[in-house]
Formats: structure tokens, sequence, C-alpha cells
């Protein structure tokens, strides 16, 4: 509006500073054409008031006068006997004036606190609805609340917050939220979840962080108009404040300036650009008292300008006093530098702490009656990214595996933007994440979600803070491992089936194996096995396969399966009847019978060893009867088969006894006729045949070598007698002749 003397300032971010801005001030107390008050935003301050008792976050109520907030979920209990609610809490309220409520409505209307472990019904100012939580839990403690009187019934859980026109204090926090009833768990909340089973009205998800403005306001003071006062304060004893540039902090942190709880903090204060004390000293040896006049005395040269400071010398011997104040002129500071110190160890509550936010002025020029200043407000541009290195290389879209964990250092401004990327070969940001610097120095930790269906690939993480840039390399990758197994199958019958599996990509720990004659994957029963290996079968008949499952070390994973083997892994089986006789025979005819579906070739071999032979076996019709050799002793049947899987028998009979040997001829005794009997030797078990004339006995040799054959007749004198022995085996000796005789 034309002709308006509104009040007219400049605003900056220190984003707005990096380069540099000059501005002109004019005096505050006269109306000029310049700027009347520049001031500089600063980011939030953040103050931790607790950490969260599990986890990331917890519920906050929220910390100001006249709040009413609260947090409300629905509860059932029906068919429920018991049920406590059990918390966790941090508070520091506001002592018998705010109060905090965990209570219950059963209507959604009203709303009944309940008594816990916390609670007090104490009420000196009327402020407690009953069962209140208030003063300071001096850090996390538990609470429960017996919630028995409501078992069986629905009803909605209220947690309230509610504060006076007073101070405000903290507030309310708590976590761990959990309602049991006959032992099961009902309701569970620590306030990490991204789905809350509470609604919030006034609470909020904190991280225990408080977070308030904080700026700067800077002016142009001079003795001119209502300022002149400041070159002559009589209230103050003729303090002189000088004139220059006077920069104020304020930090919302704070409602007061009550430095005596805590020195050189406070809602609003003077940055003080001479940080050397006032004195007292004695007024008749100007000795320094060791004492330090109040803050009134310290502050009249906290402006920054181009000029020494005026002494201070305040004479209080004029009221009485046997001391007076000095402090000599200091030469002129006309720099800002946040990095400084402007506490003040000689008098601390005359100090003030700022942010270490690389923020910095200086007075560059100032008219010769000190109406009007110049200041280059700027902001140091040392923006640095310091990346560790990723903790792994290659991830995937699997759960798990799907995100990046990246750490490291920032160094920049505070308030200016850091971005967290992850980009795609094509240069493509396909996530990203932004903040604001809190410090001008910081540590970070980030964990950069993989988008789904994130393509196979090459992707940078990219970290930047102001002009500094930081990348690191890594891929993804969402292929299953690759399976090859040399032979693939076989339609060629054999006993055994072997094949070389060898698996790319993969987790050595993840490789299993599992032989079966479906072609559908079993769940469970696999074997390990190492890449490279030779897997193999045997002793199996029909059609089998290989399945092989292996996963990746990002969480891809591979079912396969081979082509079929075609297996016989059954030997022919042999029968031979009879296999082998201890009874000595002249020659045996064993019957031989091969079974094998498969069947390709047989032989036999008889041999006097129980050993089969090497070679020498010959063909024979399967189902015949193989005639022993002629010999004497021991011999065996031995048969050779295989079918054409090349499996192979060699079936060793038990043992023949051929007897191909006449025995020796029988040794007779005397036969006298009257006696009827015919005695002698031969060979044992040997049978006996006497014969005369058309008189034919037979008897056998016993096991001591003799026989007895009766006659039913006498023999007549003289009568010739013709006596053999044929043996087991039907081998006849030949006859021993001798003649009856009459005594």
């Amino acid at each position: 509006m034309p002709g308006s003397n509104w009040f007219k300032n400049a605003e900056y971010k220190l984003d707005d500073l990096k380069g540099g801005k000059t501005v002109l001030l004019d005096q505050a107390s006269v109306k000029g054409t310049n700027q009347d008050a520049v001031k500089i935003q600063l980011p939030k301050k953040s103050t931790t008031v607790n950490a969260p008792a599990s986890g990331q976050y917890e519920y906050f109520s929220g910390s100001a006068n006249n709040l009413t907030n609260g947090m409300v979920a629905p509860v059932n209990l029906t068919g429920k006997s018991s049920a406590q609610l059990k918390i966790k809490t941090w508070y520091n309220i506001e002592k018998d004036f705010d109060y905090a409520y965990v209570g219950v409505s059963l209507d959604g209307q009203n709303f009944s606190p309940l008594p816990g472990t916390i609670t007090t019904n104490s009420n000196p100012y009327g402020a407690n609805l009953g069962n209140g939580i208030t003063g300071n839990s001096n850090g996390w403690k538990d609470a429960t609340f017996d919630l028995s009187a409501l078992a069986g019934k629905q009803f909605y859980l209220v947690i309230a917050y509610v504060t006076d026109p007073g101070v405000a204090m903290p507030g309310f926090y708590l976590d761990d939220i959990q309602i049991t009833a006959n032992g099961q768990t009902v309701l569970s909340d620590n306030a990490d979840g991204a789905q809350s089973p509470f609604l919030l009205q006034g609470f909020t998800k904190n991280n225990g962080k408080s977070l308030t403005d904080q700026y700067y306001l800077l002016e142009w003071r001079n003795y001119a108009a209502a300022d002149v006062a400041l070159k002559h304060l009589w209230e103050a004893y003729d303090i002189t404040y000088d004139p220059g540039a006077v920069l104020w902090y304020v930090d919302n942190k704070y409602t007061e300036n009550w430095v005596g709880d805590h020195p050189g903090d406070g809602f609003l204060g003077v940055v003080d650009a001479h940080q050397k004390t006032a004195d007292f000293y004695d007024a008749s040896t100007s000795a320094n008292l060791g004492a330090v006049p109040y803050s009134r005395y310290q502050i009249q040269d906290a402006a920054f300008s181009l000029k020494p400071t005026d002494e201070t010398y305040i004479d209080l011997t004029q009221y009485g006093a046997s001391y007076y104040v000095k402090l000599d002129a200091q030469s002129a500071v006309n720099l800002f530098d946040d990095s400084r110190d402007y506490s003040n160890p000689g008098l601390i509550y005359a100090g003030r702490n700022v942010p270490k936010l690389g923020l910095s002025f200086q007075v560059t020029e100032q008219a010769n009656d000190m109406s009007v200043g110049a200041v280059k407000i700027s902001v140091k541009s040392n923006d640095s990214v310091t990346l560790n290195s990723l903790s792994k290389t290659v991830y995937s879209n699997k759960t798990g595996y799907n995100k990046v964990s990246i750490s490291g250092k920032l160094q920049g401004t505070v308030g200016g933007t850091v971005k967290y990327e992850i980009i795609n070969s094509t240069g493509k940001a396909v996530t990203s994440i932004s903040e604001k610097l809190t410090a001008a120095s910081q540590s970070f930790s980030k964990t950069l979600t993989l988008p789904a269906n994130t393509p196979t690939g090459a992707y940078t993480v990219k970290v930047t803070a102001g002009s500094a840039v930081k990348q690191a390399s890594f891929k993804v990758d969402n292929d299953a491992p690759k399976v090859t197994a040399s032979p693939n199958g076989s339609k060629t019958l054999a006993k055994q089936a072997a094949t070389k599996v060898t698996v790319t990509d993969s987790n050595p720990g993840t490789l299993e194996y599992y032989w079966s004659q479906s072609t559908k994957a079993p769940a469970s029963g696999y074997k390990t096995f190492k890449s490279g290996s030779t897997l193999t079968l045997s002793g199996k008949t029909g059609s089998w396969y290989l399945h092989v499952r292996a996963k990746d070390k990002v969480g891809n994973s591979t079912a396969w399966r081979t082509n079929s083997f075609n297996l016989d892994g059954v030997k022919p089986t042999v029968t031979v009847s009879p296999n082998g006789s201890t009874k000595p025979a002249k020659s045996v005819s064993p019957k031989v019978t091969v079974k094998d579906s498969n069947l390709s070739s047989y032989g036999y071999a008889w041999t006097k060893s129980a050993a089969a032979p090497k070679s020498g076996f010959k063909s024979f019709k399967n189902g015949t009867n193989l005639t022993s050799p002629k010999g004497d002793g021991k011999y065996y049947l031995h048969i050779l088969a295989k079918d054409k899987a090349g499996n192979t028998v060699i079936f060793n009979s038990k043992s023949f006894l051929l007897d191909n040997k006449a025995p020796a001829k029988p040794q007779v005794d005397k036969i006298v006729s009257k006696e009827k009997l015919v005695t002698g030797h031969g060979e044992k078990g040997a049978k006996i045949t006497v014969k005369a004339g058309k008189t034919v006995v037979t008897g056998y040799v016993n096991s001591k070598g003799k026989y007895s054959i009766k006659l039913k007749n006498a023999l007549k004198v003289g009568t010739t007698v013709y006596v053999t022995a044929t043996d087991t085996a039907g081998n006849k000796s030949s006859a021993a002749k001798t003649t009856v005789r009459k005594k």
C-alpha cells in the first residue's frame, strides 16, 4: 500500500544461504528503505525425550496446554472369564494438574477410567477424573490393569491425555500394549506395525524425539529515536549498549528464560559478540574482587560491528558501595560463526548455546552514523558423503533379500536435503527416500526396499547431500539356479543310473536330490550333494527320475528333474534241481532254470572247485538237465548268467559226489556146507552178491568192513560160489571165486 510503513524483513532458510546473501539493515528504531530485520529459519531442533521400550516407535500423547487427546481400540472378550491389560509407559505430567487415563467405553460415548498399578485418586485441585496418572515415571515403567470385570463383553479400550491451560510438560508415552484373556493374547501392539488396532485422536506414533522450531533474528540497533536510551541507561547504573548488528537466538524447545535451571539455554536470548566479562574492582586498591556482575552488565557489548566497543566503567561508590565495575574497550568483532563458542564461562547465565549448523554472518559495511549496516550471511558448503560398503552385493525380489541396507556419514548444511536412491542401468531412480539434515555432521542408516518385480540387472545405490554424491553398485538377481545333468536321462536299459549334476549360481548348502519313479517332486526325503557330483541309483527296476532342488544366496529357488532313466537293477535268478548231492553217483543231471525278463546270455561249467572258473562256460538250453562229467570225487556246477542291463550272476551249486571206480574184489571166508553162512570183508556199504548155481543171496558190508550172509539151504560140498561187491554208486567189482567145503 503506497505510503504504508509495514515492517519489512527478509527470511531465509539455510539452503538459501549456500551462495551467501548480503542484506542492508536499517536501524531498528527509525523506518528506512532497507530491511528492518532478518529471520534465519533453522531446521527443527531434535531433542531425545526417551527411547521406545521396544522397536522403533511408541505412542505419544502430545505436549501442550488444553489437550484432550485419545486413542481407541475395540476389544472382544466374548467367552473369556478373565483378562488383563499390560503396558509400558514413560510419562512426565504436570503433577496434580494434568492427567493421563486408561479406561473403557461400553457404548462408544461414555468413558470410565480403570484403576491400575500406576493410577491415583488423589485430587487436590479437582482435575482428576478418577484413576488418573500424573507426575513423573522416572523412566519406563510397567503397568497392569485388571479387565476381569469386563470378561465376556465387547468394549472400547480408551487411552486419554487431558491438560489444563497452565504448564505443558513432556507428556505421556506408551508402548508394548497387550491384553491377555484366559492365557491367550487378544490384543498386542508395540506401535511398529503398518496397521494399528487403535484409532488415534490426537495421539501419534513417535520415535521418542521432540521436534521444535528454532531460528535467528538479526537486527541493527543504533542510538536513534527510542534507541537513544541505549547510550545511557541510568536505571542500570549508566550502562552503554554498543550499536551494531544484534543477533537473537529463538529456541522453542523452551517456553521460558529460566537460565538458572538451564544456563545458556532458553526461549529467547542475545548472542554476545564478546564473552569477556566486566568485573568488580576494589575502589581503594583497584584490585579485582573475583566477583562478576549479573547479565545486564555483560551483554552491553553484544553487538557485532566494525567498531571497537566502548570502555565500561560504572562507579558504584556514589551509591555507597566500595567497588566499581570495569571492562576495558575491546576490539571490534564483525563476524558471527556458529562453530565458535558463545557461552560465557565467566558468567554462564549470560552466554548462549547455539547450534552448529555452518552458519555465519559478517558485518561488511556500516554507515558513519551507524544508521545502516551491510551484513553478509552465508552457510559453509562442506558437503560430503561417506558411504560404507554394502553388506551384500546381490539382492532379489524375494522377501528377506529385497532390502538394501546402507550406512555412512554426512556433512552438509543443516536443513539441506539428503536423498537416498536406487538407480537402474538407464539412470532412472526405482526407489528414493529424502530427508533433511538435522546436523552439520551426522551418521545415517537407511533401508531401501526394492519395488516389487524389480528386473534382474545392475543397480546403484546413490546418496546425495548437497553437492556431494557417493555411489555403490550391486546386482538384482531374480533368476533361479540353473541345473544341468549329464546324461539327462537314458532310454537304454541299465543296471545303474549315473549322472553328473552341476548347479550354477547356487548356495552350496541348499543343493538336494531325490530319486523317484514319479515325475512329481516329493516334499521331503531329499539328500544333500555338491555341485559337480555324480549321483547314482542302483538296485532298482523301471523308469526313474532324479529330482534336484536348490536355492541361491538371495532366495531364488529351483525344482528340476531329469528325463527318465530306464533301469533294471535285478540280477537273473538261477535254480538248480537238485542242488548238490552227498550220495555218490556215477553221474548226475540236475535241471537248470535261469529267469530274467531281459536275459541276454548264460552258460555252465562243471569243476572240482567250489569257486567258479573265469572262463570255459558252455551254452545250454534253459530248463534242461546238465549231465556231469565222468570222474570221481566232488564236482560243482557253475552257472553264469547276464541280462541286457549288464546285471551278472554266478551261481555255484553245492557239491555232487561222483564215483566211477569199481570196488575191490571182496574177500570171502571159508564156506562150510552145513553152516549155511557166507562171511568175509569188503568195501564198507557195498552190496555183496553171493551166487551159487541158481542160488543168489545178497547182503551189505557193515561199517567195520565185514559182511555176513545167511543161506536158506546148505550148499553142497564142492559147489562153486561167486561173490561180487557193488558200491553205492553202482560200480561192480570182479567176482571172488571159492568152493563149498565139508568142514
